[in-house]
């Protein structure tokens, strides 16, 4: 088994790129298998190095992201489908929110995770992209989109994203948007919000879909329809901590079905976020690739 660490210095509130490797020499040093080191140099690197490293691999070689949810991107869009690939997550950015799912994984743990367990789980794909752990459209996208918009202005993520919250809330947009699968309309109406999720966890903290299984071949449709700032405000925090799907009061705005595969179409640009990244798009199709990639796990639980 080879070993291709691709670190993106860029991630995460410091450059911890030093240290990294300094551990990463420390491991190999005990190990007789060989392994690479590169450090990104400029946006989408991630994704050209991976994509060409995996193209004409001749042995098994686990390709480890190391960085955050836009990394990890980079990565498996690099690697997907391609044989001999493998990949693995080394949580060093502001947000890895796929692993939140994995509760009883401990992925800081780096020597474990180099000598884990390789697992089979799900991606989705949408259009010629993959992802790992969601797909959303409307409130919460429209808030990525303009805090990616106006972080560098605003000289911190944080005050980006706060304006960009505000900014959503006043403007409270929703959008007119069908969903269909089978040639059959599953929805066809104002929403506020859509998330087709393969993992529980996005936004840092939010549990948008709590019963979702990123092995079972299914991705969890999740639809909040249009509703007043006021029901906003009180749905938020079920929303944060799943439970939103499990108390009845909040069953009429909000819904959840288990989908493989799903057309998505609105008349006007839908801004679509795939892991933390931003597309625009009026139609999109969207499937589960059912143990689509086999992942590293830690040794342990």
């Amino acid at each position: 088994m080879k070993h291709f660490f691709i670190i993106n210095p860029a991630s995460g509130p410091v450059d911890s790129s030093t240290l990294l490797i300094k551990k990463i020499n420390k491991i190999f040093e005990t190990k007789d298998e060989p392994y690479e080191i590169y450090i990104t140099k400029m946006p989408k690197d991630s994704f050209r190095i991976a994509s060409e490293k995996a193209s004409n691999l001749e042995e098994d070689t686990i390709f480890y992201a190391c960085g955050g949810d836009g990394t990890s991107f980079d990565v498996i869009n690099g690697i997907a489908g391609k044989p001999h690939a493998y990949f693995a997550v080394v949580p060093a950015g502001s947000c890895n929110d796929f692993l939140k799912t994995f509760k009883d994984s401990d992925f800081f743990d780096l020597e474990g995770l180099i000598n884990g367990e390789l697992r089979n789980i799900d991606i989705g794909k949408v259009n010629d992209y993959y992802f790992l752990n969601e797909l959303n459209i409307g409130f919460d996208a429209r808030v990525n989109d303009d805090c990616n918009n106006s972080k560098i202005k605003a000289k911190s993520v944080k005050k980006a994203y706060n304006r960009a919250i505000i900014k959503n809330l006043l403007k409270f947009k929703t959008q007119q948007i069908k969903v269909s699968s089978n040639n059959e309309v599953l929805k066809d109406e104002r929403m506020l919000l859509l998330v087709a999720a393969n993992g529980k966890y996005y936004g840092g903290k939010y549990c948008c879909a709590p019963f979702a299984d990123p092995s079972d071949g299914l991705l969890d449709l999740i639809t909040v329809k249009k509703i007043t700032r006021i029901r906003f405000a009180t749905l938020i925090k079920a929303y944060e901590k799943g439970d939103h799907l499990r108390k009845e009061k909040y069953q009429k705005i909000v819904q959840c079905q288990k989908v493989n595969k799903i057309d998505i179409e609105s008349k006007e640009d839908m801004v679509v976020c795939l892991d933390g990244e931003i597309f625009h798009w009026k139609q999109i199709t969207v499937e589960v690739i059912k143990h689509g990639i086999k992942m590293l796990f830690p040794k342990g639980k």
